[in-house]
């Protein structure tokens, strides 16, 4: 509906401006202007042409019973269709003497010309209007269909987001069951129901969010506090340093982004050497950029190791999400720390609420 009153509104505008265009340049172009108003020239171009508007609104309701389609039988219509309106359009201006007003004693001799003119205009004024109208529809129509598939495509996007995040769940839920069977199988009772309890409230938070891909950095910094209750449990020594400047506490990130990071510096880091122990965890804001940081003093990175070809289930999914929700706008990366260990470092844009970045969707 708004789109049919704003082609309406652009078919009469259109008309009405050719109308005042053609009547100030005949008026100027009338050598005895002197003694003709130009509200009368106006008024007479407006009879002339002004009736475009009209026969505009006309030719719209034709095309949509009689689109311009392959169909040639549709095209012999509009043919006749552009001739009758002419003709309905110069029988009019004749009998109403509009065309004589126009057009001087002198050139009343070439007067079946200048109407031949005017009806070959007219036939052409109404293909005029008939393709545009035509090319606006199907503008349209390519609009819809591309708003369809970036939809479409988002709605994939989302998917596999979801999907990464269902390969997540389990992963870590395997890996804290480990914890607590290795306390059961010690026989260490009271530290196995803690660490119960602490899952039971980690798995009901993981529920609560399940349905967001990104949370602010305070809520999972608070995640990774109690799931870093549970790793305390199985060791002992693990000293936890967190480092959020106060600008970075509701910057937004994905959702569990810290989490497989944390659990690899608890595995491969801390958990690799007994004299390990320290685990960090620092944000901050740089500009238009977002940075975390988990480092631990483990014994670093194997020689030879590379991110794209020897990271596991977490660090892929981690790699995986932050490419389809930034798009190349994010960095990530795990180096050897100056003092030792290893230093899992994410760069993404800071962002006080979350926008996905699927305008860059295509870019893939």
């Amino acid at each position: 509906m708004l789109h049919r009153r704003l082609t309406y509104t652009a078919m009469i505008s259109f008309w009405l401006l050719i109308s005042l265009a053609t009547g100030v340049y005949a008026y100027f172009a009338f050598p005895g202007r002197e003694t003709v108003h130009l509200n009368i020239v106006l008024l007479r171009q407006l009879s002339l042409w002004g009736i475009w508007s009209l026969f505009s609104v006309i030719i719209i309701e034709i095309e949509k019973r009689l689109p311009l389609t392959n169909r040639t039988k549709h095209i012999i219509y509009h043919f006749f269709f552009s001739v009758g309106l002419a003709a309905v359009h110069i029988g009019a201006c004749h009998f109403s003497g509009i065309i004589k007003l126009m057009i001087s004693s002198a050139m009343l001799r070439i007067y079946p010309n200048y109407v031949t003119t005017l009806v070959t205009i007219d036939v052409a004024a109404y293909w005029l209007v008939l393709g545009t109208v035509h090319l606006s529809k199907y503008y349209s129509l390519y609009r819809t269909r591309e708003l369809q598939a970036s939809e479409l495509k988002a709605e994939l996007v989302q998917a596999e987001l979801m999907a990464m995040k269902m390969q997540l769940h389990p992963h870590f839920l395997f890996n804290t069951l480990n914890t607590i069977a290795a306390l059961v199988r010690k026989q260490e009772s009271p530290q196995a129901l803690r660490a119960i309890s602490l899952l039971g409230k980690l798995l009901r938070r993981l529920l609560d969010s399940d349905a967001a891909d990104c949370v602010r950095l305070q809520e999972e910094v608070g995640f990774l506090e109690e799931y870093l209750e549970i790793e305390r449990i199985r060791l002992a020594r693990l000293e936890v340093s967190i480092n959020l400047s106060p600008q970075t506490h509701d910057a937004v990130v994905p959702n569990l982004i810290l989490q497989p990071l944390v659990e690899n510096a608890l595995r491969h880091g801390i958990g690799a050497k007994l004299s390990a122990r320290c685990l960090a965890i620092r944000a901050w804001r740089s500009g238009d950029d977002l940075h975390l940081e988990v480092g631990d003093d483990g014994p670093g990175l194997p020689e030879g190791w590379r991110l794209a070809h020897h990271s596991g289930i977490g660090l892929s999914n981690v790699r995986n999400r932050l490419h389809h929700l930034y798009r190349g706008k994010h960095t990530f990366t795990l180096r050897p720390r100056p003092e030792g260990g290893t230093l899992a470092a994410i760069t993404i844009p800071f962002e006080s609420q979350y926008t996905p970045a699927l305008s860059a969707a295509d870019a893939n």
